[in-house]
């Protein structure tokens, strides 16, 4: 099995990582039923490191671009978590639904499931002396398996040979299979890469709120270290690290970042440090106001 491309060796590794710290019960992996929330909580500790990175956090009423942070950490989860499953033999329902096409049969497609869609891609390789199949779309499924059965279901039309069909527009075909015309806020038209259904997007949405509410708090503290770092005073400098760094320290420990929190780390990082202008800063006034 090959780890290398794409950085599939690091994948692996960051569940080994969270599985020596005692973040996840390896033993529960071999549960069907406590894989996916596995991943939810892989994407969550994901979500939350892109949070204390991005620049730009929009609210999810104006914009897509929370969706889009979770969507890629929802991605990167379930990525991660299968090749751990499939390097160490552990089977799952999770997987990969997959378009493949060849250059030598125009219009014609192959669907198909798979753990790991690149060592099944390396497999067709071998039945073609041009090495020219590709995997033309993929989709990361709960239940890779009743998932390929459907859509051969929906599409028995147009089999010419077993999973292979002949279509002039597979591009529709996927989608519609997948599901990316569901109307929910209209997203599902922008992913080609994961299938979610009604429920999660819900489940989405529910999570997304508060974060957002913590986003902004916390992006109203970092505009004040940058306040801090352009007025020159290393004392001024130094505290607003500190108190950037506790409330960051105490947002990936599970707390929301509420106005009360960063008043508490403002007064604990003071309380260790000697007497500062900052007693009389306008932001330690704006985080007492309700």
């Amino acid at each position: 099995m090959k780890l290398k491309k794409n950085n599939r060796d690091d994948k692996v590794q960051s569940i080994e990582t969270m599985i020596c710290s005692g973040e996840i019960d390896k033993s529960i992996l071999h549960d069907k039923a406590y894989q996916l929330e596995v991943a939810d909580y892989i994407t969550l500790k994901i979500f939350k490191q892109k949070q204390l990175t991005s620049k730009r956090i929009a609210s999810f009423k104006r914009s897509h671009n929370m969706y889009r942070m979770f969507i890629d950490c929802y991605e990167r989860a379930l990525a991660s978590l299968i090749l751990y499953l499939f390097a160490n033999n552990i089977d799952t329902d999770i997987g990969y639904f997959y378009v493949v096409q060849s250059s030598s049969f125009p219009g014609y497609y192959k669907f198909g499931q798979s753990q790991d869609s690149e060592s099944r891609l390396n497999q067709y390789q071998v039945c073609s002396p041009f090495r020219d199949f590709s995997v033309f779309r993929y989709a990361i499924i709960n239940d890779r398996k009743l998932f390929e059965k459907n859509a051969l279901t929906m599409y028995k039309d147009f089999i010419v040979n077993g999973e292979w069909i002949q279509s002039n527009d597979i591009d529709s075909c996927f989608k519609s299979v997948c599901g990316y015309n569901s109307s929910v806020s209209g997203l599902h038209t922008r992913f080609s890469k994961i299938n979610l259904d009604h429920e999660y997007w819900v489940k989405i949405e529910e999570v997304l709120s508060p974060w957002i509410s913590d986003m902004k708090v916390f992006n109203s503290v970092k505009n004040d270290r940058s306040i801090a770092h352009k007025s020159g005073n290393k004392e001024h400098k130094k505290f607003m690290d500190d108190v950037v760094e506790d409330v960051e320290r105490q947002f990936m420990s599970g707390k929301h970042i509420t106005k009360n929190l960063v008043l508490d780390s403002l007064k604990k990082i003071k309380s260790n440090m000697p007497y500062m202008f900052i007693r009389n800063a306008r932001f330690l006034n704006k985080y007492t106001m309700n």
